[in-house]
């Protein structure tokens, strides 16, 4: 088992408080957990906030991007089944995608040129199939924006998807990495070849295998009280671009109420995505990162894990670059990329602790997650603010600090 300091941890505790007080964040919450005799031990669990608000067992929280690897997971296990493979053509499901053309800026002229390699299943989980994201600075998100994808939750995940699939690529499928919308066709695909809904593929092949149920698409009534406001300048999904600059070492907190009712609502039974929209408790992703921490079988075969958490990015990828985007993160430098999971490499370009494989994701409002293998505890952490302060990155620089 992992030890920490009990002072160290202490130290976390007070740091996080203070960013609460200072007015960088409302709440927040996190914990940490290792496997003992195959069971779940929590060693380090705290809910914080401003005087008048605390975070608790119960509050509910918006993951945006850390819905990915659950819906990386579903896809998984339908491949296991043999309902889809990593070879299949995207084409198979969205019929637009057959031959895609690239869109490049010459001497400020738009041109369109042919693609030559199919995207697949696998470019989809890796984020090499050539999409890009409406919050991403350049050429196709800009056309995702005034397409308005994914900013209308009242659109179904299939229109969603058709609407993408006429937009052009950034780059052939499977020549670069770049961080895209490749989820969400990801999501529709799982439904075609499950033949059901989203969410009823994830509760089947995860949620009740591992015995969670406070993950979902949708907030009962009786628990909307218990949602995490959520907080920045911008919503993510916006027709504006949405940079973030605050810093947790600036002198200019803002806590904003962001209203996402269009782009991620609490109680319509149609909304669902692949690359964002999940509300989740603490304990519920605790639970998830727990039986990855684990290798459970209840997850995934052996070998599916073996594949998903190898490194697939060439190393002319690297550095897998979204930083620019994510102030002041220290961006994905010294990670490799598996099947829907960023991977710790082995170089020195990382600027957070971490351990060689080391692996997880984030969300869009400074949720994140990692479990890692070598040290054998997982950290799951949730706050609520679109403008990235930065306490999930120094949360993982102090919890590491504290290993013994």
């Amino acid at each position: 088992m992992p030890e920490f300091s009990e002072k160290k941890l202490e130290l976390i505790s007070k740091k996080m408080q203070s960013l609460c007080d200072i007015g960088f964040y409302n709440d927040m919450a996190w914990e940490v957990g290792t496997s003992c005799s195959g069971k779940r031990k929590i060693i380090f669990k705290d809910f914080l906030g401003k005087s008048d608000v605390r975070a608790s067992e119960d509050s509910i929280w918006r993951i945006f991007s850390m819905t990915k690897p659950i819906v990386t997971i579903a896809a998984l296990k339908l491949i296991e089944e043999g309902k889809l493979r990593l070879f299949d053509h995207v084409s198979r499901f969205l019929p637009k995608f057959k031959n895609p053309k690239i869109l490049k800026i010459i001497n400020n002229n738009e041109k369109y040129f042919d693609t030559y390699s199919p995207m697949t299943i696998f470019h989809l989980l890796t984020h090499t199939s050539g999409l890009s994201y409406g919050f991403l600075p350049d050429n196709i998100a800009s056309i995702y924006r005034s397409k308005e994808i994914l900013l209308h939750s009242s659109v179904s995940l299939k229109d969603e998807v058709e609407n993408i699939s006429c937009c052009p690529l950034l780059f052939e499928p499977g020549s670069k990495w770049n961080y895209s919308v490749s989820t969400d066709i990801l999501a529709y695909i799982i439904e075609c070849a499950a033949d059901m809904e989203l969410e009823d593929v994830l509760k089947s092949y995860l949620f009740k295998k591992i015995g969670i149920k406070d993950i979902s698409f949708k907030i009962d009534e009786s628990k909307i009280l218990n949602l995490m406001t959520c907080y920045g300048d911008v919503d993510i999904f916006s027709k504006d671009l949405a940079i973030r600059n605050t810093d947790i070492f600036s002198n200019n907190p803002s806590l904003k109420e962001v209203n996402l009712y269009n782009t991620y609502p609490t109680n319509d039974s149609k909304f669902r995505r692949g690359g964002h929209g999940l509300f989740s408790t603490l304990d519920a992703y605790s639970t998830f990162a727990f039986f990855l921490l684990q290798k459970s079988n209840l997850i995934l075969s052996r070998k599916s894990f073996e594949l998903m958490l190898t490194d697939h990015t060439k190393s002319e990828m690297k550095p897998l670059g979204i930083n620019n985007i994510f102030k002041p993160s220290p961006g994905l430098d010294g990670d490799g990329f598996g099947l829907g999971f960023r991977i710790r490499g082995s170089g020195s370009g990382s600027l957070l602790f971490g351990s060689v494989g080391d692996f997880g994701w984030a969300g869009a409002a400074e949720t994140m997650f990692f479990v890692d293998p070598l040290e054998e505890f997982y950290v799951v952490f949730m706050a609520q603010n679109l403008d990235q302060p930065g306490a999930s990155a120094l949360f993982k620089q102090m919890i590491y600090s504290s290993l013994i």
